[in-house]
């Protein structure tokens, strides 16, 4: 008998062990009870929790009466208890669904070295953190393999690395060629940016380097490549374009302020990859009045977990860090279509932060990403003209 209360919320461990208490023939109940007339029936008592399962009552102390109701130890109860721990733990077959089957680590970069093809689709066509965990968790249940693990775990740095590094020998054979976000970004920040200011590329998240041989048949100057895994790098030093490679993982970057002409990143700002922290530091490395080209998943943009990357960019463009050239949703990986952007980095900002004392502080969070200009060190005259700055592109700049 469960009492039937409006003042506990609902509790899916009470719900499970109902669910097992009809599997095995006992009648449940779930209803009023009165305390007074029904109390002294009751052989077992306990109450049930997330942690513990059930925790056995041995006594009721009636503070009015001073009664004492007292009960013997688990017995029935306990039989469900322990069957619903032996099913949370795999020792028992689970007949109702509970449980998700989560690969190890090791599952994975089987699956990515056996059909990387799969692997890459599931990867690209996820549209969350959750989604791409659950999309890893299918590759593996696929394949046949079963394992319980924190799904935590494939949401980390390391296990990301992992995976490119299993996955970047097969990258283009597996389907990474139809990934046009490279393409897209790379002729993007071409027909902007001018040959004059074509010294400098970042690209950031570069992969097997398929922005970077665009760029440079396209006359850019020097180029430095930035990704996470050491494979994938490898593979975009064979194409022989870039002048230096460097390991990382986005947003620490090891670069200085205002290093490059130009920033390029496709493919990198998706679900479980690159945080919005990231746009914060474009603007850090990029040369006043440099561009920045980038996709993102039009899905994940759109959804509440992408509301992150609306929030920073919208916050770098309300205080002046940058300015939106371009946007436009196109095609991505097959099926699946990604907004492109180009921001240029604000010459103002730059200027005006060399020419007076102005602190310009980026703070991150995991979430979020505030920048805080201070105002207070400025005179009233150097307040009206930061405030008043023109907002159209052209103005700025003449």
């Amino acid at each position: 008998v469960t009492p039937r209360t409006e003042s506990v919320l609902p509790s899916i461990t009470n719900k499970m062990l109902m669910t097992l208490a009809r599997d095995q023939g006992i009648t449940v109940e779930e209803r009023s009870v009165d305390f007074d007339e029904e109390i002294e029936g009751f052989q077992e008592v306990a109450g049930s929790g997330t942690a513990v399962v059930l925790s056995p009552c041995a006594s009721i102390l009636k503070v009015k009466t001073g009664r004492k109701y007292e009960f013997g130890p688990l017995k029935q109860l306990a039989g469900l208890r322990d069957r619903l721990v032996r099913i949370q733990r795999g020792e028992e077959h689970d007949d109702f669904g509970w449980m998700m089957l989560i690969p190890r680590e090791g599952h994975i970069l089987k699956a990515a070295e056996s059909d990387p093809e799969r692997v890459l689709r599931r990867m690209l066509c996820a549209v969350s953190s959750e989604e791409l965990a659950s999309a890893k968790a299918e590759i593996a249940a696929e394949g046949g393999e079963d394992a319980v693990v924190n799904r935590e775990e494939q949401k980390g740095e390391v296990a990301l690395k992992r995976l490119y590094d299993r996955l970047a020998g097969s990258y283009q054979k597996a389907g990474g060629g139809r990934v046009v976000a490279a393409a897209h970004c790379s002729s993007l920040l071409l027909n902007h940016l001018p040959v004059s200011r074509r010294g400098h590329v970042l690209d950031a998240g570069a992969g097997t380097g398929e922005a970077g041989a665009i760029l440079k048949g396209a006359g850019v100057n020097a180029l430095t490549a930035f990704d996470l895994s050491d494979n994938m790098l490898d593979e975009a030093r064979k194409k022989g374009v870039y002048d230096t490679v460097e390991q990382g993982c986005l947003p620490d970057t090891p670069f200085e302020e205002n290093e490059f002409d130009a920033i390029v990143c496709a493919g990198c700002l998706a679900p479980g990859h690159a945080s919005p922290t990231t746009y914060a530091e474009f603007c850090r490395v990029l040369k006043p009045g440099g561009l920045v080209a980038f996709s993102v998943p039009r899905a994940y943009y759109e959804s509440a977990e992408g509301q992150g990357h609306r929030f920073a960019i919208e916050t770098l463009e309300r205080v002046g860090a940058w300015e939106r050239v371009f946007e436009e949703a196109r095609s991505y990986f097959d099926e699946v279509e990604a907004v492109y952007f180009l921001f240029e980095g604000s010459i103002l900002l730059h200027a005006w932060l060399k020419k007076s004392p102005t602190d310009l502080t980026i703070m991150k969070t995991p979430t979020s990403m505030l920048i805080n200009i201070s105002m207070s060190s400025l005179d009233y005259k150097q307040q009206r003209f930061w405030a008043s700055r023109p907002r159209n592109r052209k103005q700025r700049r003449s």
